[in-house]
């Protein structure tokens, strides 16, 4: 089993380049597990509350905002504050790195 977490721009192109019903069904049948983390949620909710999609599936125009988190709630798992704390308790254990995931605003403000 394959557990992956999507970059926030990831779910814009698979709205752009498949249906949904087609991206839930495919992953419902894949041996991969999607995790789902606020920092990805809290961007997409940042989309503007007006901007709209083509919906192929429905054939119509659907609030962009609401479904690019239908598409997230329905093919993620998220990760619970205690699975984020044993995460980051192995990585010290095994001295591993942990990776931050940041916004690219945040990104931008470490940039000089």
């Amino acid at each position: 089993m394959k557990r992956v977490i999507l970059d926030t721009n990831i779910y814009g192109f698979l709205l752009e380049k498949d249906e949904p019903d087609t991206i839930e069904d495919s992953v419902a049948k894949s041996d991969i597990v999607i995790y789902g983390v606020r920092v990805i949620r809290k961007e997409l909710r940042n989309t503007p509350k007006k901007s709209t999609a083509y919906d192929r599936s429905r054939k119509a125009i659907r609030n962009l905002r609401i479904s690019l988190l239908t598409l997230y709630n329905t093919i993620t798992k998220m990760l619970s504050k205690q699975a984020v704390k044993s995460y980051r308790l192995v990585n010290t254990l095994r001295k591993y790195r942990t990776p931050e995931f940041i916004g690219y605003a945040e990104f931008r403000r470490l940039l000089p």
